[in-house]
């Protein structure tokens, strides 16, 4: 994440909905202020809370980290006032969303119960930024 390559760029984090993947996506946000998150809010975990969220072993902290957006402390906050609080990518991605390649373009996801949409676009490796 420390790449200066990287500052030029659109950059997407997609973690798990727990505080966890929240506090990575701080430290993340601490070297690329930039970074955005997908798939990562109150609305789309409480749309899939009753079919994939478990209970976490522990939280990241009491708190937010200040590093977050105004809306991923909001799902920081909400995730540690439920008691199933952790839906993880991996189990979402698996049975809910559908992604493919799009050539020269990147990454498009959808969600298949509550159609939202996520395109994440390709990062050209460093050689190719200045063409």
């Amino acid at each position: 994440m420390k790449g200066d390559w990287l500052g030029r760029r659109r950059i997407a984090y997609w973690g798990d909905m727990d505080t966890w993947g929240l506090a990575m996506l701080a430290k993340a946000c601490k070297y690329q202020p930039e970074l955005e998150s997908v798939l990562m809010s109150v609305e789309h975990f409480e749309h899939h809370q009753a079919s994939l969220a478990v209970v976490g072993p522990s939280t990241a902290g009491t708190t937010p980290p200040p590093e977050l957006s105004e809306y991923e402390k909001s799902l920081y906050e909400h995730l540690l006032g439920v008691t199933r609080g952790r839906l993880e990518q991996e189990f979402y991605a698996r049975s809910r969303s559908s992604a493919h390649y799009v050539p020269d373009i990147g990454i498009s996801s959808t969600c298949k119960d509550c159609e939202t949409q996520v395109a994440i676009p390709l990062l050209e490796p460093p050689g190719q930024l200045d063409r």
